[in-house]
């Protein structure tokens, strides 16, 4: 079952606070939530309370401008997280790309949290923020703890897979000290020639 999202305006935006349910279960319910299929949706429906913040008239505006809206709309929804006990507002949707020669479409955070693809824009995103945030102010001192964990982090390189061991270790003791050739699985990991450096010659081999 799909929970329902509490849908709440950020600072700044374009409508009403308590319009920000509406706006944002409109928004969601868009299959492909690309800007123009969000102003399209907004066309057609001339009663909801986000058609009244578009400018229709092309006297006024034209496509461009309007498109602008819609994302001003969309960048200024938010819903609430829970983390650490504490509910905390995060935007609503977020803009990626399905693959790299698509148009930039709207997705859920939900989607953000489940989609590896989805996910990985977002972070890399983030990235790039803390690293534009850095070079603005790492000359002020008083910022200096926050620079150096910034640092650490965009420096720290992925830890990659362990490898699987391709034969099977067994513990080095007088009864392993056998012919391989009774025991052709028989073999030492470094960590067992370490602790017994006087194991034949011929078992190494």
């Amino acid at each position: 079952m799909k929970m329902k999202m509490i849908y709440e305006a950020r600072t700044g935006s374009p409508f009403k606070k308590e319009e920000a349910q509406d706006i944002g279960e409109l928004i969601s319910g868009i299959k492909e939530k690309s800007t123009e299929n969000i102003l399209t949706e907004i066309k057609n429906h001339p009663t909801h309370c986000i058609y009244k913040y578009i400018e229709w008239d092309d006297r006024k505006a034209g496509q461009k401008y309007r498109l602008s809206q819609v994302r001003n709309i969309v960048n200024h929804i938010e819903v609430k997280v829970i983390s650490i006990g504490n509910p905390v507002p995060i935007r609503a949707f977020f803009s990626v790309k399905e693959s790299e020669s698509t148009e930039p479409i709207y997705v859920d955070v939900e989607t953000t949290f489940n989609d590896s693809y989805t996910r990985q824009q977002i972070v890399s995103r983030a990235k790039n923020e803390l690293q534009n945030w850095k070079e603005r102010y790492y000359i002020y001192t008083e910022l200096e703890p926050i620079v150096k964990v910034i640092t650490s982090f965009l420096e720290e390189k992925p830890k990659g897979k362990r490898k699987k061991a391709t034969k099977k270790a067994f513990i080095v003791n007088s009864k392993d000290l056998m012919d391989k050739k009774k025991n052709p699985n028989l073999s030492f990991s470094p960590r067992d020639i370490e602790k017994n450096k006087k194991i034949p010659k011929k078992y190494l081999e």
